[in-house]
């Protein structure tokens, strides 16, 4: 379910499909009035997610799930899948619109109603493709060509070895 990719340093997040956003939009209203009024990740990710169009960083889904757990409710599972175009897109005003749209949307209708829907959403989301290359793929890789990057420019500027 969508593609992870890093942040900054051991800070991942996640650019979904709509399939996998309405799931994830669906859950986290699911929960949205259980959440402590206290938690500051809650503004912050609304921020992030509803009005800029960011990724969903790893760590919101964490503090989600922990408050579906106090719920006893199934957690957000994220996996890696191959990214179409609405995930690459770059038009994070776009993707927040969409977003305020499908979240006004869920809210609009019944539990059966909604219900429905996020069924059809995790179908949609379980028939996506796999990733041509994983995340940790992805990054073994790049430090491989680091590794190769920096013994070539020793090798350079050791000069030719007789």
């Amino acid at each position: 379910m969508a593609r992870k990719y890093e942040v900054r340093p051991n800070d991942y997040a996640w650019n979904c499909e709509r399939c996998e956003e309405t799931v994830l939009i669906a859950r986290f209203e699911e929960i949205a009035k259980f959440i402590e009024p206290s938690a500051v990740w809650r503004p912050e990710f609304e921020s992030c997610f509803y009005n800029n169009g960011y990724g969903v960083r790893q760590a919101y889904i964490d503090d989600i799930n922990a408050v579906r757990k106090r719920r006893r409710l199934a957690p957000i599972m994220f996996t890696e899948t191959d990214i179409m175009d609405y995930g690459r897109s770059l038009d994070r005003q776009a993707k927040a619109e969409q977003r305020r749209h499908a979240r006004d949307e869920l809210t609009a209708k019944t539990a059966e109603q909604r219900n429905k829907l996020v069924d059809l959403a995790c179908a949609e989301a379980a028939k996506l493709s796999p990733p041509h290359r994983t995340y940790e793929q992805f990054k073994a890789d790049r430090e491989q060509r680091q590794l190769e990057n920096a013994k070539s420019l020793e090798d350079a500027r050791n000069g030719p070895q007789h």
